[in-house]
């Protein structure tokens, strides 16, 4: 059975021995890859690797490559024939020839016509893993997929002997490459970024979908280490590292701002829409940290950016000021009978925080004649609930605590 429980193997219908081929147990309903091994049922036709799934043909004629896991207790085993084909006849292959001592210098002297004075191609390509030592294989697709060159020998034995005594696994190994200066060094951009991650944790080049879902994560203003961990802590390198017959692991980003991406997000909307900046790292930080300990809610930290000394001296006048209220609290442009109302408002006496508190507190008056929008699931969009929102009327007082946060932390 080459199918079942939404499984399938998937490898070369024929295998050469000049080259060898890589069988993989794909899941067709998006489930978890279950642990197993791989077998061939003659191993004089061809060798698999049992963790690694590689397959060199040893002989002529055909073999069944087995991948075999445990469900409920039992033993299940998925099968796939496949046809192998050599340079051996029969005869060869069962009876040695004897080679003359003349023979056996021609050989040895004689050049082949295959050797070549050409360079070895220097563009990264995937690296399947050895026989012999398929961990070291998975440490130098590292190497060349995200240092852009070949291993050095101590460096590519430390990082092989972390894995194999489980000291380190596979996500935290890529951390180390990743978060490495020589790869910071390499001055990617976003989008060649994302590509060295696909093409080192999922084995493959990156989809335009997946591509450009990632290059948003990373405009809306999430760090690049929290795109590495949405790669590294995926299903598809779950697969990777199970071919490589590691543990895949997984890593703890210790930075406020790669907590919770909707906090993140919410955050760096502030410094774009209020101070028409993107926002420090440290700034960035201090400001996540506060909402995600609880010292501060959604609306207090949109109230430190809207009284910070920064957009203060940006003198704005009432309209203005109304304006960005519309696109920090609505996420929209400001109709025009709402801007008016609301500059009305202002323009009898009231102060700028009142403005500001009917926005935050979820209540706007788009029309002083008719209904009221909701500010709260703006609010919700960028949380995800992850903290609180806020909506009791702000202080007005010069020692109002998100004063402290004037945007030079």
């Amino acid at each position: 059975m080459s199918g079942c429980y939404g499984l399938q193997i998937q490898c070369a219908d024929t295998v050469d021995e000049a080259k060898t081929a890589t069988a993989k147990v794909i899941v067709n309903n998006g489930g978890t890859l279950p642990s197993g091994t791989w077998s061939s049922s003659d191993t004089k036709i061809a060798t698999i690797n049992k963790t690694s799934g590689i397959i060199s043909a040893v002989g002529n004629g055909k073999t069944t490559i087995v991948y075999t896991f445990s469900l409920g207790g039992n033993s299940v085993p998925l099968k796939k024939e496949i046809s192998c084909t050599t340079k051996k006849t029969e005869s060869q292959e069962t009876t040695p020839k004897e080679t003359t001592a003349k023979e056996t210098e021609s050989k040895e002297t004689a050049p082949k016509e295959t050797q070549s004075a050409k360079p070895p191609e220097t563009k990264p390509t995937e690296t399947e893993p050895p026989l012999e030592d398929p961990v070291e294989a998975f440490v130098t697709r590292f190497y060349v997929h995200i240092l852009n060159r070949q291993p050095d020998a101590t460096g590519l034995k430390a990082w092989t002997q972390n894995l194999k005594s489980e000291k380190e696994q596979g996500a935290n190994v890529g951390f180390g490459f990743i978060a490495s200066s020589e790869f910071t060094k390499r001055g990617l951009s976003d989008t060649e970024y994302i590509k060295v991650l696909y093409r080192a944790f999922f084995g493959r080049e990156a989809d335009s979908n997946g591509l450009k879902g990632w290059k948003n994560e990373l405009d809306s203003g999430l760090s690049r280490l929290h795109v590495y961990k949405g790669f590294a802590e995926s299903l598809e390198f779950s697969s990777l590292c199970q071919k490589y017959g590691i543990q895949r692991g997984s890593i703890t980003l210790p930075a406020p701002r790669d907590q919770n991406e909707g906090t993140t997000k919410f955050i760096v909307r502030c410094y774009r829409l209020c101070l028409d900046r993107d926002p420090d790292e440290q700034g960035l930080n201090n400001w996540c940290g506060q909402i995600l300990s609880g010292a501060n809610t959604a609306k207090q930290a949109a109230y430190g950016f809207i009284f910070s000394s920064e957009f203060t001296q940006k003198n704005l006048s009432v309209e203005d000021y109304v304006k960005i209220l519309y696109r920090v609290f609505l996420n929209r442009e400001g109709d025009s009978p709402g801007i008016q109302a609301w500059v009305h408002v202002l323009n009898s006496g009231e102060s700028r925080e009142h403005v500001f508190n009917g926005f935050a507190d979820s209540v706007l008056p788009a029309n002083p004649s008719k209904t009221y929008s909701r500010v709260q699931p703006l609010f919700k969009q960028f949380t995800q609930s992850a903290f609180p929102i806020g909506s009791e009327p702000l202080p007005i007082k010069a020692s109002y605590k998100c004063s402290t946060y004037s945007l030079s932390l």
